[in-house]
């Protein structure tokens, strides 16, 4: 794709700043290996680009781990080293630098790529897709401005005349991190003329690029959408794959534009590629389908049939059959002729998920949930002669399941809050979670005076994971008592509810009926309360909900609302020692321009505060550790740390698993075809060692097993860890990868929700 549509787009770039002229191009990846390349070289991992090929000992002892640990941008450690003769030392120091970002590190780059006489590397390149922009105004897509705006355009020139692969690659991730509405229509341009046999990979990572602007908020224009739809025609597979993964990522921002003439050749050509044989081809196109909410014209036999295909590609089949009127009627016909014992291994997923799906049934057809009746009566009756616990498990969370799409037509919820009773595996309150989902759902049996009595009172509950799920669901009821039971829960220490609290709080505050102005006192109280590290995902919560209700007008008056009072607490938070605190901060107060520019230059060139001494105790602690093996109920699952520049999360989660950390936890989110969750001592996603790491992104791409840290935003890490299923290129270069698996994806795709990890062994 070096030369695709080069006179549009190269004109493209010159309307946008750009000079049109580029360096002369660096060496490939390879011939980083030669001169001052290090002693040790980390196996090649798949990547934008290129990832830095320094050892975690050898960025300890050039003080760059130091650095990071202190998020200082002007670190000396980071400065001399950039100004190395090593090329690998100089890439290394980009990589903290990016990680460290802010505006200091934007300028240091935006310098270095405008300069013509400077060569970039892929590594370097690969950093600057690292650096956060400024979070914007909340459900808007972040626009660059200044030195932002800068990096945007001279990634581009730099793109326009990049012959070597490795370094288009790692520009592209940049981009896609960076760039806005110029970067998706430049885009567009360069993907719209199909490219030759070699660059398809190429132009497989432009679609990836687009996917994730999408992600970001941006959506296609009409152009891109042409160039996806021309994509979808082509005979390469890269070309159709790309382009229906694009399609899946950017149905929701472009939902509007995807509802014209296109509409119905875009379905077309997905429903010819369900049943590929082609590696992916299949599994994108059916997760296009279910983000446009079509069926194919012709539904595969293979989907819940005898011969099935692969367990993800059925996952994301049925997926797409319940989001369609046309596709619910099929899956019903066919789940009614299936059983639990019908399936086996990773396919139990796709059972539960099948059934899952018709919960959208209520929607417009709740009568074809009867025709499930049957299949829920031979469930419920063959449960109890399951003798294998782990089947047992698989067949009681189809049960389940089926007891909520029962209760969705009858009314009753009795049998979904004991569906899970006396199964070893699930957690008392499975079902008494599952039914408020039933309760949040509604439906013409689920509605009235009742249902909300039921909500509220589950809200209440003294099961934290219940209350979790009842108050996060009460941003939608329409009740008078709702908000001062929010206003309660706020009162918390549970870091739990007190999120979910606040984050309904701040969704009732866009509805003029249902805001309330007398939460602010209790928001306050929560923000002055809870500040530890522990507490770091209710801050960003409570503070996001303070922005909605500063933003919000009791009247429909023209123009920004008025600043409110509270808005200094906010304000204040330019000083707070966490990045993702600070990010909402400034996205909260982003209705007022003076009051952005007011934090921005109180926060600009001025590093945060420090991490815990626990983190860099644990740093230097568990230098030495190489990877872990988790010893689950499912079985072993090996995770190798090579390759992966992330030695402050390796090193952490080295010396938690040697102390027991991780004894007896969950897997507490299971999203088949997606990701494994668990290390959360909570067993509710809220969790974590007491402490927050520094986010260790890289330009490694999410493959199938690789091993991540979750994250709530920039520098909120800890101790729970996820495995990708399949590969969401979406998540690169926001989550830090810190390994992969080389033993045990078996176990990781058979694993259930709340399987445990009995304990976990330190390699070496």
């Amino acid at each position: 794709m070096v030369r695709l549509a080069l006179v549009g787009f190269t004109a493209l770039v010159l309307a946008c700043g750009g000079d049109g002229e580029g360096p002369a191009q660096t060496s490939s990846p390879k011939g980083q290996e030669d001169g001052n390349a290090p002693r040790m070289l980390a196996p090649e991992r798949p990547a934008w680009g290129a990832v830095s090929r320094m050892t975690g000992e050898e960025a300890r002892d050039a003080g760059l781990v130091a650095a990071e640990l202190e998020r200082d941008p002007t670190a000396t450690s980071i400065t001399t080293a950039l100004g190395s003769d090593d090329p690998v030392l100089v890439d290394r120091a980009a990589l903290s630098l990016a990680r460290i970002g802010g505006t200091a590190a934007a300028e240091v780059f935006s310098e270095w790529l405008g300069d013509g006489t400077r060569s970039v590397s892929p590594a370097v390149a690969g950093a600057v897709g690292l650096l956060a922009p400024p979070v914007g105004a909340p459900g808007e897509p972040p626009e660059p401005e200044g030195v932002w705006a800068n990096l945007e355009r001279d990634l581009w020139t730099r793109y326009a005349v990049a012959d070597d692969s490795a370094l288009a690659e790692a520009l592209l991730i940049a981009i896609a991190r960076i760039g806005g509405r110029t970067s998706v229509r430049n885009l567009a341009v360069d993907l719209e003329q199909a490219p030759d046999a070699e660059e398809n990979e190429r132009f497989e990572r432009g679609t990836e690029a687009l996917a994730i602007l999408c992600v970001r908020g941006h959506s296609l224009s009409t152009k891109a959408i042409e160039s996806l739809g021309q994509g979808l025609a082509a005979d390469a597979v890269a070309l159709r794959r790309g382009s229906a993964y694009a399609l899946s990522r950017c149905a929701g921002p472009s939902a509007e534009r995807l509802a014209g003439s296109e509409r119905g050749g875009l379905i077309e050509r997905l429903s010819a590629m369900v049943t590929s044989a082609e590696p992916g081809e299949a599994l994108a196109a059916w997760r296009a389908l279910e983000a446009l909410g079509e069926s194919p014209a012709t539904i595969p036999t293979s989907i819940l049939g005898p011969e099935p295909p692969d367990w993800q590609q059925e996952v994301a089949a049925v997926r797409a059959l319940g989001a369609s009127a046309a596709g619910r009627k099929e899956l019903v016909q066919r789940l009614a002729g299936l059983t639990p014992w019908d399936v086996e291994g990773p396919r139990n997923h796709v059972l539960v998920e099948a059934v899952r799906a018709m919960r959208r049934a209520t929607e417009g057809s709740p009568e074809l949930l009867a025709s499930l009746a049957p299949l829920a009566d031979r469930v419920a009756g063959g449960l109890a002669g399951i003798s294998d616990p782990r089947r047992k498990k698989a067949t009681a969370l189809v049960h389940c399941e089926l007891a909520v799409l029962a209760a969705l037509r009858n009314g009753q919820l009795e049998a979904v809050r004991t569906c899970a009773e006396g199964i070893a595996g699930l957690p008392k309150h499975y079902g008494a979670v599952l039914a408020v989902d039933a309760l949040l759902a509604g439906g013409p049996s689920l509605s009235g005076e009742s249902r909300i009595d039921q909500i509220l009172a589950a809200a209440g509950s003294d099961q934290r994971a219940v209350a979790e799920a009842a108050l996060a669901g009460l941003a939608e009821v329409d009740d008078e008592r709702v908000n001062a039971l929010l206003r309660s829960a706020m009162s918390s220490d549970d870091v739990g509810l007190a999120s979910a609290a606040a984050g309904a709080i701040g969704a009732r505050a866009l509805d003029q009926k249902k805001r309330d102005p007398d939460a602010v006192q209790a928001l306050q109280g929560a923000l002055t309360r809870l500040t530890n590290d522990a507490a770091v995902e209710a801050r960003i919560e409570v503070v996001r909900a303070l922005g909605a209700l500063a933003r919000s007008s009791t009247a429909k008056d023209e123009g920004p609302p008025a600043p409110k009072p509270w808005l200094a607490d906010v304000e204040a938070l330019a000083s707070d020692g966490n990045q993702a605190v600070r990010d909402a901060a400034r996205s909260a107060l982003s209705a007022w321009d003076d009051r952005v520019a007011a934090f921005d230059a109180a926060t600009a060139n001025k590093p945060a505060a420090g991490f815990s001494q626990r983190v860099h105790d644990a740093a230097m602690q568990g230098a030495d550790v190489t990877g872990l093996v988790l010893h689950t109920s499912a079985g072993d699952v090996t995770i190798d740390f090579a390759g992966a520049p992330a030695p402050i999360a390796q090193a952490s989660l080295g010396v938690l698993a040697s102390n027991g950390y991780f004894d007896g936890l969950t897997f507490h989110r299971i999203v088949p075809a997606f990701v494994v969750q668990g290390g959360d001592p909570r067993g509710d996603g809220y969790g974590g060692p007491g402490y927050v790491m520094p986010c260790e992104w890289s330009n490694l791409r999410y493959e199938r097993g690789t091993v991540g840290i979750a994250l709530a935003g920039k520098d909120t890490g800890g101790s729970q860890i996820f495995i990708s299923h399949g590969a969401p290129h979406h998540l690169d270069g926001r989550y830090p990868v810190i390994g992969r698996v080389v033993e045990g994806m078996d176990v990781v795709d058979s694993l259930l929700p709340h399987d445990t990890i009995d304990s976990v062994d330190v390699r070496k």
